[in-house]
């Protein structure tokens, strides 16, 4: 685990990288493909799971760590919250990578397969 201060004995870093990995916030699946893009609207930096799809649809506007390894996850933490330039690359990426995501591109997609099955 990355080395960082303790606030009554509590390593918060460590903290919030097992409320997430518990609570599912640090996914393994495409599930999470809506909560990034979401992010990436708001410009928040995104570190997604290595795994599955979601490198992907993260591509380079995020980062990748491993879902199942608390050091991975808080080496990733860490990096966005003190390197100001990886997270405004990140931020700054990611709201253009939202741009790809809306869910009328996704309804017309539909439509255009529905149309190609019934034709």
């Amino acid at each position: 685990m990355v080395e960082t201060a303790t606030v009554h004995g509590i390593n918060p870093l460590e903290m919030l990288v097992r409320v997430q990995m518990e609570q599912g916030l640090i996914s393994k699946t495409t599930a999470a493909t809506t909560t990034i893009s979401l992010a990436f609207a708001c410009g928040c930096p995104v570190i997604g799971a290595n795994v599955g799809s979601l490198p992907e649809i993260i591509a380079d506007a995020g980062v990748l760590a491993d879902p199942n390894s608390e050091d991975s996850i808080a080496e990733h933490i860490t990096a966005i919250m003190t390197d100001d330039t990886l997270r405004e690359s990140c931020a700054r990426m990611g709201l253009e990578r939202a741009k790809l995501f809306s869910w009328e591109k996704a309804a017309r997609e539909c439509l255009a397969i529905y149309g190609e099955i019934v034709t």
